[in-house]
């Protein structure tokens, strides 16, 4: 059953308190009349009417099916991605799609530190949702599925798919390569540094003479050597050159497949760089081309690489790093293309002109090898920084966290070095698999030794799942080849993996690296579509390693665990009670965090809307060590410090999970019944069968996919009201560089001047600056760095008020709408749609053979409209008696004259009557205390402003307000014009031109819906709101 989302004025009262008692104060009588009626209203509204979220617009593809829903939403993010707000109107790439932003609100600060930088992993995300789009589009367009509504898929052609990889490859494979990167060979030396536990210890020198050569590139060089580079993404950009690097750069580093509209051109960024316990809020934000005298950097024009080291005079110099779990993302889209076959699709590359994406998707999964190494090439396990270094005795054969490279701007000398540092969730054993077996993909991949490789490393991703596997469910952080970043010792009794640490959180401690719930949903997507590949599609299953487990063996024994954990811990309703708890969030912490969780022991009542997730975890233990074989971690767990329904990216990836896992356990849409009663039931998923564990997943999955369809959908995708305590670090965190009295890790005191500059604004960049110091461009509330309004202010003025008020950030709310939120529920919908679809949105949980339409029986009034929606798609409309009650070819019936009539709904052979009574429009005056009388304007419309009880229409004038038509302005007109903000009813011409009440745009919305309800009760004293006559 659809929830029925709360109308969108009462919503406005109920969030502003302080204005309901200053404002409404002489109407209170009135007040609970509109508010009654209108709360009457929401709660009657008819089961399958379109009210999700706040949203007021029609949905272009319905929303009537899974796929419809993936479409709408592709269509606000994607193909109206610019007018949203989701993507740049400043910079495109020709003959590709927009280039999404990390968030539509520019106050967004989280890996990346402004919400208009992307990410390689938000490209990722436009190449998975392109090709899920060509997906249905395909299936829609041989009558498969009938996705149509405002815009119908089957009349659309597939081709998004290239148009995405097209603006991935322009935008993040990074152009300025030195111009001789792929003729170096074997000379990408790798000098050794140190790493340090503390910011305040860097810089620190280089060891010279500690060297190693990157053992692969000569490989790359003799496959790929016309290449500019490598065709490996680099993992942050800044879109519209907000910073200013890439106005004060011209021409050096441009990414030449982007048009720039202006002189705001897209650049190519980099933040963190010393150490694990640099978060975003301690970086020094620099263009990955950094030159010199060109106004930013060290004393104002001596680069920004200068603050990173202890050369004298740092060169003029590029450099990149990637995020490999971003190119496996990628990869992992052109396999699912190709498996639905979709993936035959062409680009216009960068380098080589025309080529296939399977064969570009090859290459840039044959080039990820450089994620195999060890930072400096070093042997595994050698725990010695001074150890040699430069052969395949430093593979490891996981996805390490990066591999960066760089060089001299003249080309003279370059570098590469990989990462010591392993974690689980960027192992993708679904792209190892896809490179080795699906054929496009494998041809793709041309330097020597790559399938070997990838068959190695699909058996080592699987065994590290099975080694970090809590005796829980969740996986725990990964393993490194560097303790300490300095390849100490590593300490007794530590747990290891192919010779390689256990690290509880890998790479970076502020915060912890694996607390993020996103962790575990990410990674065990890719584990789940595995799972159903090699289950479904009759494929190749080998063994992993010496584990004697098959491949479909080992992820049945993660999933059944991990799948179980969710299923005990994730909430539909509401838990009936919390329990407060202290631990230790951080293993370094001296002191206990007090954590208060929902308490599941006192069970859960289901309102059918709600739902959470846990969204932190507290790591206790270590695996046991690996010795080739699986063995239960009983001494590794977790604890939930955290519960959520916000990052709706992780509730989708969630969802995607339990979807694949159910469809390769063999569950179907025909066994919801049960499985809706299995999930109601349960007690424990250790007490559930393995058919009733897997019949409860995808009961769950759905239920978490329409839940928060219904509760979060707005005008341009979804989003969630949220707030961030965290946000006071805007003001309160400082930089911290060399001040003349610290010493570094090797004991230097490093000089404060020689590490003292500017950003290319102007912002002083210094050791004790504030974060925002160095980020000035947030607090422009009137240039052209404009953020999004927040109870009406900009959101760094309005985040900045609340802080002012308590010294904190509690009471700032806001809603973000991420571009990678928007790709996890892409496609968790989309996979519905591939797996199931027959599987029906929202309602009864099993398609129904009968036509059923809803409403069954309707009441109108003259002139009034009510949309009637069946359980099937396709069907036909037919009036008895057009003269009483017409109907369109989308189910609007629409009241004509007094009388009643039936709608008879067709499809098949299959037929459903509707009983229509449609009665007169009420003519009396009203009876509320608000008066209303008319003002003739120089535009013909007829205004409402308070004097007199009631009005009468001049033929062709307007009445603003009068909804119903009946030639008055009262409450009833309120609560049809709420209906019809919610899309409950439809509205003709008229009635729209009347109820346009805030801003006469010609559209109806929740702001027209709160003018009439603000003029009813005298706040306004005329409409439309924005008129003259309440300035």
């Amino acid at each position: 059953m659809r929830a029925c989302g709360i109308p969108p004025f009462p919503t406005f009262i109920f969030q502003r308190g302080e204005f309901l008692n200053m404002q409404f104060k002489k109407s209170k009588t009135f007040l609970a009349a509109v508010l009654a009626a209108a709360m009457t209203c929401s709660a009657i509204l008819p089961t399958a009417a379109s009210a999700a979220g706040s949203r007021t617009k029609d949905e272009a593809y319905g929303d009537d099916s899974y796929a419809a829903r993936f479409m709408s939403l592709y269509d606000d993010v994607v193909t109206n991605g610019v007018e949203n707000g989701y993507m740049s109107s400043t910079n495109t790439v020709s003959g590709g799609l927009g280039i999404p932003f990390h968030s539509v609100e520019e106050l967004c600060i989280e890996a990346p530190d402004y919400g208009h930088e992307t990410t390689s992993e938000a490209l990722s995300y436009l190449v998975w949702a392109a090709a899920m789009r060509d997906n249905i589009v395909n299936d829609a367009s041989k009558g498969e599925v009938t996705v149509k509504n405002t815009k119908d898929a089957s009349t659309e052609s597939i081709g998004d798919l290239a148009k995405a990889w097209k603006t991935m490859e322009a935008t993040m494979i990074p152009d300025q390569q030195g111009g001789n990167f792929m003729q170096k060979g074997g000379q990408l030396s790798a000098t050794y540094s140190d790493e340090w536990g503390q910011i305040e210890q860097y810089p620190t020198d280089m060891a010279q003479g500690n060297t190693a050569q990157n053992p692969i590139h000569q490989s790359f060089c003799s496959a790929y050597g016309s290449d500019k580079g490598l065709y490996l993404m680099h993992w942050l950009a800044d879109v519209d050159d907000w910073y200013g690097f890439g106005g004060k750069n011209g021409t050096q580093g441009k990414q030449t497949g982007v048009t720039t509209s202006g002189s705001r051109q897209f650049t190519l960024i980099n933040t963190f760089q010393r150490g694990e316990q640099e978060s975003c809020w301690e970086t020094i934000p620099h263009a990955c081309t950094d030159l010199h005298d060109v106004g930013y950097g060290l004393n104002g024009n001596g680069g920004m690489k200068g603050f990173f080291n202890t050369e004298q005079n740092p060169a003029q110099q590029w450099s990149y790093t990637n995020a490999p779990d971003a190119e496996d993302r990628a990869i992992q889209a052109v396999y699912d293309a190709n498996r639905w076959g979709v993936g035959d699709q062409t680009v216009d590359s960068k380098w080589g002109g025309g080529q296939s994406i399977s064969a570009l998707a090859g290459k840039m999964g044959d080039e990820t090898r450089n994620n195999m190494y060890d930072k400096y090439y070093k042997a595994i396990g050698c725990q010695d920084k001074w150890a040699k270094g430069g052969s395949d005795n430093g593979k490891h054969y996981l996805m390490n966290w990066y591999t960066s490279w760089g060089g001299a701007m003249d080309g003279s000398w370059a570098w590469q070095i990989g990462a010591s540092h392993c974690h689980e969730f960027y192992q993708n054993p679904l792209a190892a698999y896809a490179l080795v077996n699906d054929s496009a993909l494998n041809a793709g991949m041309k330097a020597q030794g790559a399938t070997e490789d990838f068959e190695a490393s699909l058996s080592r991703q699987m065994e590290l799942y099975l080694w970090l596997m809590s005796k829980d469910g969740p996986i725990a952080g990964g393993c490194t080849n560097s303790w300490n970043g300095r390849y100490e010792q590593y300490p007794s009794g530590q747990a290891t993996f192919y010779n390689m640490a256990y690290l509880e959180h890998p790479v970076y401690a502020d915060p912890g690296s694996n607390h993020w719930i996103g962790n575990q949903v990410w990674a065990v997507q890719r584990l789940a579509e595995l799972y159903y590949v090699v289950k479904s599609d009759n494929a190749n299953d080998p063994q992993v390693g010496k584990t004697g487990l098959k491949l479909s063996e080992a992820l049945e024994k993660i999933l059944d665990r991990w799948v179980g954990w969710f299923m005990d811990n994730t909430i539909l309703g509401k838990a009936n009670g919390e329990k407060t708890f202290s631990a230790k969030y951080e293993p370094y912490d001296t002191t206990e965090t007090e954590f208060t969780i929902p308490d599941l022991s006192k069970g859960i009542t289901d309102d059918g809307e709600s739902f959470s997730i846990p969204s932190s975890l507290i790591w206790s233990g270590q695996p046991n060590d690996w010795k080739g074989t699986y063995q239960d971690n009983n001494n590794l767990t977790c604890t939930i410090v955290g519960y959520g329904d916000g990052d709706l990216g992780c509730v989708s990836s969630l969802a995607n999970t339990l979807i694949y896992y159910a469809k390769a356990k063999g569950v179907a849409t025909s066994d919801m019944a049960a499985a809706k009663t299995s999930y109601e039931n349960k007690t424990t998923a250790s007490a559930a069968s393995a058919t009733e564990l897997a019949q409860q997943s995808l009961y769950l999955g759905k239920q978490l996919l329409d839940r928060e369809w219904n509760k979060y959908r707005d005008d341009i995708g979804l989003g969630v009201s949220d707030h961030n305590t965290n946000l006071k670090r805007l003001w309160e965190t400082k930089l911290a560089l060399p001040d003349g009295t610290r010493a570094n890790g090797e004991n230097k005191v490093l000089s404060a001047s020689r590490y003292t500059g500017t950003m290319p604004n102007g912002d002083t960049v210094k050791d004790g600056v504030a974060f925002v110091d160095i980020r000035s461009n947030y607090k422009d509330t009137t240039g052209e760095y404009m953020s999004k309004d927040a109870n009406g202010k900009t959101m760094y003025d309005y985040a900045k008020e609340c802080y002012d008020a308590k010294g904190n950030t509690d009471d700032y709310y806001f809603t973000l709408h991420r571009f990678w939120h928007a790709g996890d529920i892409m496609m968790a919908l989309g996979t519905m749609h591939e797996l199931y679809p027959d599987m029906p949105v929202d309602g009864d949980d099993t398609p129904s053979e009968d036509l059923v339409v809803t409403p069954s029986d309707i009441e109108i009034t003259v002139g009034e409209s009510e949309t009637l929606k069946p359980n099937q798609t396709g069907c036909t409309f037919e009036s008895a008696d057009s003269t009483i009650a017409s109907v369109d070819a989308d189910g609007n019936v629409t009241g004509v004259s007094e009388g009643e009539t039936t709608i008879k709904v067709s499809k098949d052979g299959k037929t459903a009557e509707v009983k229509v009574t449609v009665k007169a429009a009420a003519t009396t005056d009203t009876t509320a205390t608000t008066d209303v009388t008319t003002e003739t304007t120089d535009s013909d419309v007829t205004t409402a402003s308070t004097s007199v009880s009631s009005v009468s229409i001049t033929p062709g004038q307007l009445l603003l307000g009068d909804t119903n038509l009946d030639g008055s302005v009262d409450v009833t007109d309120a609560v049809l014009l709420n209906k019809k903000a919610a899309n409950v009813v439809s509205f003709n011409e008229q009635q729209t031109l009347n109820g346009d009440c805030y801003d006469q745009n010609g559209e109806i919305d929740g702001n027209d819906a709160t003018a009439l309800l603000k003029f009813l009760v005298h706040i306004l004293k005329g409409l439309p709101e924005n008129s003259s006559m309440n300035a």
